[in-house]
Order: structure tokens, then C-alpha cells, then sequence
């Protein structure tokens, strides 16, 4: 909608320039904010991995975009087959003799990364393949603006973003997820058909409602598939896993883009040279309607009739090529294994549908993971579950505080009071009761640890680390020391979190 806004008041290239400030102002930020990090290890970066896979993946890109412009049996096109088989062999060699690959060969062993990868492949490829040309369809057929057409779109994704909330949400209280790409896949592929069957006739709320059934069935596969991977792989994959399965749907859009643009391309030339009106030879050639639809406005009625019937039989010939391409897509759901959630891979992640990368670490999808488990249960309302673990007399607002002062040694009341946003009078009763306990001394506004308040903390402390191993005892390579470390993190992290209703 904004990239349609763009072209319709400023100009196209405007898509672009606006990265420049906001990419400005997220370097500053990275500068000033970001906090610095330090590995136990030194890791072993797979340099000659990304750059071959990086290699292969652009062979494939320009064999799909330029074939049907260069001639598929063009010495350009063979050079790019042979270089990118090439480059896959190297890959391999590479892969197999790398102490941290950047695609691990037993992935390619692991039933659930490739059956998902190859339903993300598929799928990314009818999807974006498919829906690129709807903008197109929009303004060129039915006659909206750019930014109109983009207004069009949101149909889809309130489809999508309902589906795959509602889905997390079931998910991650059920524990089962095979159903859902199957059903999704179905969807999405009846969506298709639906799709190409629009013309010049179809009314704007025909328009959205295909729309709407289309983000529906996406929004009910593309976040499951990585919740899959995730909740299959070890600990040591996880983050090439997620990532893994990302590549593999992003390179399906990539080819679906360049497949579908020569399809479309291939029809609407075809009928732009064959059974041309009188007036398109003379007036409107065939020439200038190819390279601009804006020719279209100074033609005679029967050249535009003549042309949006070409238009729209090119459209609707790509969606149909996507049907079947969306039924091989539900057909492979089925092979999907569905194994058991792991407690900390119980939500799938709203971004995932929309097919954003990750780039993060084994150890950050992990950390993510848990944070997002904690969140379910409400990271404030952990304490009630640590303090019962613990098996400890306390409030979980009084084993809140006596966690801040034990970990700083003492706390005025007035800046717990303004740090948690509670009135003083409630941090004054918590100080007292803990002091009744004998955990505390408090000498006017500041607050003390004392021994026996200093083994409690310790306590809860323990307490918080059990609950988070628990998180992750089914996790393969959860026993492994940064995972531990990180554990301990986040245990002392929540001492910041403020208890709600004390």
C-alpha cells in the first residue's frame, strides 16, 4: 500500500529511497543501543558454505528470470546450469569437510526439515509466484490506482494474520500441528482456482472475498512448517534449521516470480501478435501496449477491449498453472511427521507466515523460544510458579523484592516504587512483612538483605532455573553449557520483572 502511495504521488524509485532514512536511523540506533557480546567460543564461520550457497541460489534465480528471454538451450542459460551443478558438488564437499557448515548434511537426513522445506519450496513458489501478478491485475483489468491496489491486498492479510494467530493459539494448547498445513494447503490452492477465475466483470467484493480465502489458507501452513523444523531438530540445528526452511521458501518465491513472469509474459505476448484489431495496427501497436499498460488510455475502445481480454486470459492462465502446483503442496502436507511439541516450541510466530528470514543463532531461537513460553503464562505471573517450586512462605511481591535487594545487596523503597510503577505505601507493607520475616532490615526508606533473606533469594533463585530447564529437558543439547548459562540469564532477568496485583 505504501509502495502503491509512493508511485501514485512521488515517483516509483521512491520505493527504494525510503529505505535510506529508516536505514539511517536503525544504524544510529544499532551504534547507541545495541549491547556488545562476547562467545565462550571463537566459532568457525563456513565462508566458502554461504558464498557457494549464495552462488547456486543466484544461478537459479537468472536460469528462471532470463530462460524464456535468452532461449532455454541459449550458451548463456547452459553456462548457468553447469556452473550452478558445479557449485553444488562443491557445496557438498565443502559441507561434509566443515566444522560448523552452514547447511549441515544431516538435516537432509532429518524427515520433518525436508518435507517441510519442500512444502515451503512449493508452496512459496505458487504463493508469491502467483500473487505478485494480483496488483498488476487490479490496476490493469479493474482499473485502480497503485495505491488502491495496495488497499485491495488487505483482504489477504487479515486473512492471514486471523489464521495463523488462531492457529498459534490452539497449537500451542494442544500440542498437535499436522493438521493445520493440510488444511491451509487445501485452502489456498481452492483460492487459486478462485483467483482465475476473475475477469473484467469480477466486482471488488468478489475481489476480496478470494483474497481473504487465500491469506486464510497461507496463514494456517507458513508458521507451522518452522514451528515443525524447530520442534524437530537438535539444539545444535536449531538456528541453521529455522533459517534452513526459510531459504528454501524464499527460493520457491524467487523461482515462482521468474516461472509465473514468463508464463504471463509468454501468453500476453502471443495474443498482443495474434488477431490484433485494425486500430492497433494503426493507432496502438502491439509494441508500445507490451512495454506500458498506460498506453491503453489514448486507444480506441475495441484496442482496449482486445487487449484486457489478453490481459486477463494471461492472468488467469498463471493462476490455473498455480492450482496443481498447490495441489502437490497438499498432497506433501500429508507426508509431514508430526512430533511431539517440546515445551518451549509450543507457539508458533505470526512473522513466520509472512516468510520473514531469520538469521539468528541456535542459541537465540532457544532464548526466544523460552521468553515466548514464559509469555504465554505471563512473565509476571512466573513468580507464583517459582514461589510455589520453591516451596516458600512468600508473596510473589515479597519474593520479587527480597530477589532486588538480595541481588544488590539493598534497595531504597522510593526507587522500587518509581522502577515497578507501584505506589509507595504497597512497597512499604512488602518491606515490612519481609522484615517481620526477619529477611530484611529496613533503616528508614532503605531496604537490607540479611542472611536468612539471602538464603530465601538464593532459593528462589534455584527454583527459577528448575522451572526454565524444564522448559527445555526435552530439547536435544539442552545439557550443553552456553544453554545452561543462557538458563541462568534469564533466571536473573526475571528478578526485573514487576509482580502484578501483590
Amino acid at each position: 500500500m505504501l509502495g502503491g502511495f509512493f508511485v501514485d504521488n512521488l515517483s516509483w524509485r521512491w520505493v527504494f529511497y525510503v529505505n535510506l532514512p529508516i536505514g539511517a536511523v536503525a544504524l544510529v540506533a544499532i551504534v547507541l543501543v545495541l549491547p556488545s557480546t562476547k562467545s565462550a567460543v571463537k566459532p568457525v564461520i563456513d565462508y566458502w558454505g554461504i558464498v557457494l550457497l549464495a552462488f547456486i541460489s543466484t544461478c537459479i534465480v537468472l536460469v528462471t528470470s532470463f530462460g524464456s528471454i535468452w532461449g532455454w538451450t541459449s550458451a548463456r542459460i547452459l553456462v548457468l546450469i553447469a556452473a550452478a551443478v558445479i557449485a553444488v558438488v562443491a557445496f557438498a564437499l565443502v559441507e561434509r569437510s566443515s566444522p560448523e557448515p552452514v547447511l549441515p548434511f544431516r538435516l537432509l537426513t532429518n524427515r520433518v526439515f525436508v518435507i517441510a522445506s519442500t512444502v515451503g519450496f512449493v508452496v512459496g513458489f505458487a504463493m508469491f509466484g502467483a500473487i505478485t501478478f494480483l496488483p498488476l491485475f487490479l490496476q490493469t483489468v479493474q482499473g485502480e490506482s497503485a495505491t488502491s491496489s495496495g488497499l485491495r491486498m488487505i483482504p489477504m492479510m487479515v486473512g492471514l494474520l486471523l489464521t495463523s494467530v488462531a492457529s498459534g493459539q490452539v497449537i500451542s494448547r494442544t500440542g498437535r500441528y499436522k493438521a493445520y498445513p493440510i488444511v491451509g494447503c487445501a485452502i489456498f490452492t481452492v483460492a487459486l482456482y478462485l483467483l482465475s477465475t476473475m475477469d473484467t466483470t469480477t466486482s471488488g467484493t468478489t475481489t476480496s472475498l478470494f483474497l481473504f480465502i487465500l491469506g486464510v489458507g497461507l496463514g494456517l501452513v507458513m508458521q507451522v512448517l518452522v514451528l515443525a523444523v524447530q520442534n524437530a531438530v537438535e539444539y545444535r540445528d536449531l538456528g541453521t534449521g529455522t533459517s534452513g526452511a526459510t531459504f528454501f521458501r524464499t527460493i520457491g518465491a524467487s523461482v515462482g516470480v521468474a516461472v509465473f513472469g514468463a508464463i504471463f509474459n509468454a501468453q500476453l505476448d502471443r495474443h498482443l501478435t495474434e488477431s490484433a484489431p485494425a486500430a492497433a495496427v494503426d493507432r496502438c501497436s502491439a509494441e508500445s501496449l507490451e512495454a506500458s499498460a498506460l498506453a491503453l488510455k489514448v486507444c480506441p475502445p475495441e484496442v482496449r477491449l482486445w487487449y484486457l481480454d489478453g490481459f486477463t486470459d494471461s492472468f488467469q492462465t498463471v493462476f490455473l498453472v498455480a492450482v496443481p502446483i498447490g495441489a502437490v503442496a497438499f498432497v506433501l502436507s500429508w507426508l509431514l511427521p508430526e512430533v511431539e511439541l517440546r515445551t518451549a516450541t509450543r507457539t508458533p510466530e505470526p512473522s513466520e507466515s509472512f516468510g520473514m528470514p531469520s538469521e539468528r543463532s541456535s542459541l537465540e531461537e532457544l532464548r526466544l523460544q523460552i521468553w515466548r513460553a514464559l509469555g504465554r503464562e505471563n512473565k509476571l505471573r512466573a513468580w507464583e510458579h517459582v514461589v510455589d517450586a520453591a516451596h516458600s512462605p512468600l508473596s510473589r511481591g515479597e519474593a520479587w523484592m527480597l530477589s532486588r535487594v538480595a541481588e544488590e545487596g539493598s534497595r531504597d523503597m522510593e526507587v522500587m516504587a518509581s522502577a515497578s510503577e507501584t505506589e509507595l505505601p504497597t512497597i512499604e507493607r512488602t518491606a515490612h512483612a519481609l522484615a517481620a520475616r526477619g529477611m530484611v532490615d529496613i533503616d528508614e526508606a532503605d531496604v537490607s538483605i540479611t542472611p536468612t533473606g539471602n538464603a530465601e533469594a538464593q532459593n528462589l533463585l534455584d527454583a527459577q532455573r528448575t522451572e526454565l530447564r524444564a522448559l527445555v529437558a526435552d530439547c536435544p543439547g539442552s545439557d550443553e553449557p552456553d544453554v545452561q548459562a543462557m538458563l541462568d540469564q534469564i533466571a536473573r532477568r526475571l528478578h526485573e520483572e514487576v509482580p502484578q496485583s501483590r
